[in-house]
Parts: structure tokens; C-alpha cells; sequence
């Protein structure tokens, strides 16, 4: 599940407490109907599970295109290009069809293919929301999916395919760097933009601070 919400109180990443958002920003914030974007990824099946007979259940949607999509082969000619500064558009896509006794399970902003890794599933669904937390408002992400599903390949990934959370962080500093490069340290009220992160968890209805 990746939400851009603009009005929340919290999130994974933000800026300094001096960064605030400008009246007209502020308006926009609290005016905004834009709502939780969600996507679907389907997990490659276990190649345990392919051995022992398991298939992908028919009417599965393995995989969607549409506005903001962007493929393996158009990420080395888009890296250096504006990225949007909102969500996926498309809406309404249906990870599951109808197919025998299965109902159709629709309303997704996307389906993220089992071929797609860390890197398109972020450029697909969360990076046109970091330049929201530069702005002064907050964006938050989390994965939802029982044990096995790949949820912390995806927020933390591997070395090799790292995860939203690193992707994100990275996003956010580049951001924050070339603003600071193209303002000056002398120029900008209050100095620098500056991060500051904190990692906590919420177990049992208690919150741990993990820093």
C-alpha cells in the first residue's frame, strides 16, 4: 500500500521542523482530495511451489501498464528527466478477474509484474511523492501481505535491488542537495535544508524507538 498523504501528522521521512510549508502550500494540503494510491505486486511463486505443481490461479493480473508506468528499457533515457510531481493517475485496475468461482477484486491504482524489480516498482509507484516531504507535507509507505509475501524485500530489498526505504532516503537527500546548491547557504533563511529520520516500531500497541 503506497499513500501520499499530504495532511497526515506523521510519516517515514522528513524535514527539518523549520522547513515549513508557505500559507498558499498549507491551503493546498488541507484542501487536497488526493487519497491513498494502492498497488498490488504478485511475488514470483516459490520454485518449491512450481516443483510440487502449484500454478498462478487463472484471472490473476500478473501485471498492469498505464499512466506513470515506467518500463525496464526506459529508465537508463528518463533517469536525468523532471520526474511528475503527483501519483500514478490510473485507477480502478483489477488485480483479480472473474474466473470460476473467483469474484473480481478490482480498485487498484496498479499491478506491479512479477518481472519488475525494487527499481521500477519505485519508479512506478513512490518516487513523484517524495518532492511532497521537500515541500513541507508528509508522504507514507508500507507494504501489507501476509508472512511470505514479500513485504520486506520490498521496503528494505538486498544490496543488489535495494528497497523503497533506501530509494526513497536517496530521492529525498538528492532533492535536498541540489535545492541547497541552487539557493546557497547565504541566501536562504535559516540556512540549509537539512533531514531528519527516525525509525520506530509499533508492536502490541506500544511504539520503539529503533535508533
Amino acid at each position: 500500500v503506497l499513500m501520499d498523504v499530504p495532511t497526515a501528522s506523521h510519516g517515514t521521512l522528513r524535514t527539518a521542523p523549520a522547513v515549513k510549508p508557505t500559507p498558499k502550500q498549507a491551503a493546498q494540503f488541507s484542501g487536497s482530495k488526493r487519497t491513498a494510491t494502492v498497488f498490488v505486486r504478485v511475488r514470483p511463486a516459490l520454485e518449491f511451489l512450481g516443483e510440487a505443481g502449484d500454478e498462478i490461479l487463472p484471472g490473476l493480473r500478473t501485471s498492469s501498464a498505464g499512466q506513470g508506468c515506467v518500463r525496464e528499457q526506459q529508465l537508463r533515457q528518463q533517469s536525468e528527466q523532471p520526474r511528475r510531481d503527483a501519483p500514478d493517475a490510473t485507477a480502478g485496475v483489477a488485480a483479480m478477474l472473474n474466473s470460476g468461482n473467483m469474484r473480481e477484486i478490482g480498485g487498484f491504482t496498479g499491478v506491479c509484474g512479477m518481472g519488475e524489480g525494487n527499481e521500477i516498482v519505485f519508479e512506478r509507484t513512490f518516487r513523484q511523492c517524495v518532492p511532497t516531504v521537500l515541500r513541507g507535507g508528509t508522504a507514507a509507505l508500507f507494504c501489507y501481505g501476509y508472512t511470505g509475501a514479500g513485504k520486506t524485500h520490498t521496503v528494505f530489498g538486498v544490496e543488489s535491488d535495494r528497497g523503497m526505504y533506501h530509494r526513497a532516503a536517496t530521492e529525498l537527500l538528492r532533492l535536498i542537495a541540489a535545492q541547497n546548491a541552487a539557493a546557497g547557504d547565504a541566501g536562504r533563511p535559516g540556512g540549509p535544508l537539512r533531514l531528519h529520520a527516525s525509525v520506530v516500531e509499533v508492536y502490541n500497541d506500544g511504539v520503539f524507538d529503533l535508533l
